[in-house]
């Protein structure tokens, strides 16, 4: 079976086409099942050198993006097809068995271009799929089960998930796949938006996430004693507000020469906190200060995070595996905590953590085919 998958939620036009050849879930285990997902073609067209000049996403632009290359963007993706596989936009398009598209969460026009296009394309296909709305969110979770790191045998069942995508963050407690519930969630900012803001305080271009990973690199201390919300409390869920006000007071009162609010970094500055990764000698006063800032802004954040989920771990102690998925999930010194908390740890590839349509077509296909 054939699959068209399409995501357009924020900054990124993705699609992908999926071949599905598994056994109903009663015959094999959750993930045998969607490892029998293949991806056959996907691609990605990200917008985010358009927003690093207004550190930030703009959902208009982003929308008026979406639609200006979405097309074309399915005429590469026709092309990769066939040279890869020997597979024809018309083959495909005969045999189409549904199109997966994110409709929820994400900005609303910009999810309306991705579902407009689903249904441009199912009325042309001879096959007349279903266009099957998607949640962004499952997508996330459902990338994290085909890791290739991860044994096909293994039920993870109950699953107690951390979700850290750039605007949201949540933890969810699965009995199985089709039934789950959110357990914890931000009060305020996001974790990925926390970094981003913060970042941006510092002079790092939008996306600030990833980049701050690369300054940062293994330190793990906190040279600048940002504050570590809810850390000796008994709630449940996160905040990251009062980090984003720690961090604009730090940048604001710093002293230091050359740092200055908002006023964005050169790319020689940032390829030499690159190179440094962590490590001071030799840098600027200013450089220094800004990486010793976003030594402590990533350790904060990440601290958090697995305070958080460590504490709900407690509540459930009978769980068979944890997951970790979303766009912050790329980082390595939240990957390599989290892997330490549980003997069964489900992370997707870094390849899938950020938005992408293969994982809105691995996250629809469970939800139709695998599901129990």
């Amino acid at each position: 079976m054939y699959f068209l998958a399409i995501e357009t939620s924020c900054d990124e036009t993705s699609l992908a086409v999926l071949e599905y050849s598994g056994k109903p879930i009663e015959n094999t285990s959750f993930i045998a099942s969607l490892s029998s997902c293949r991806t056959l073609s996907s691609i990605i067209a990200s917008q985010a050198d358009i927003f690093a000049k207004y550190g930030g996403v703009i959902p208009e632009i982003s929308a008026r993006n979406h639609a200006s290359q979405i097309f074309e963007l399915f005429a590469l993706l026709m092309v990769q097809l066939e040279q890869e596989h020997g597979i024809s936009q018309d083959t495909l398009l005969a045999s189409l068995e549904a199109i997966f598209v994110t409709t929820t969460p994400g900005l609303a026009s910009a999810l309306r271009v991705g579902h407009e296009f689903a249904k441009v394309i199912a009325a042309f296909s001879p096959s007349k799929p279903l266009v099957i709305p998607t949640n962004h969110l499952r997508g996330h979770i459902a990338s994290c089960f085909v890791n290739p790191r991860y044994f096909e045998n293994i039920n993870p069942f109950p699953h107690l998930h951390l979700l850290v995508s750039g605007g949201n963050t949540q933890i969810l407690h699965f009995d199985n796949w089709s039934e789950s519930q959110i357990v914890a969630q931000t009060q305020d900012d996001a974790a990925g938006e926390c970094l981003d803001k913060g970042g941006r305080m510092l002079g790092i271009p939008y996306p600030a996430g990833p980049k701050i990973g690369k300054i940062a690199g293994a330190r793990t201390d906190n040279p600048l004693d940002l504050p570590i919300s809810m850390k000796s409390s008994e709630h449940l869920n996160f905040s990251y507000s009062g980090l984003k006000t720690a961090m604009r007071n730090q940048v604001t009162k710093c002293g230091v020469a050359g740092v200055v609010y908002e006023q964005q970094l050169t790319q020689d500055e940032l390829h030499t906190l690159y190179a440094a990764a962590g490590n001071p000698v030799g840098l600027t006063p200013k450089l220094a200060w800004v990486q010793s800032a976003a030594i402590s802004l990533q350790t904060v954040v990440v601290s958090q995070l697995i305070n958080q989920f460590k504490k709900q771990l407690i509540r459930y102690p009978n769980i068979s595996s944890i997951g970790l998925s979303g766009g912050v999930s790329a980082n390595t010194l939240l990957r390599t905590r989290f892997e330490r908390l549980h003997e069964h740890v489900f992370i997707c590839e870094q390849k899938l953590s950020g938005d992408n349509a293969e994982m809105i077509g691995l996250a629809g296909i469970a939800d139709r085919f695998i599901s129990n």
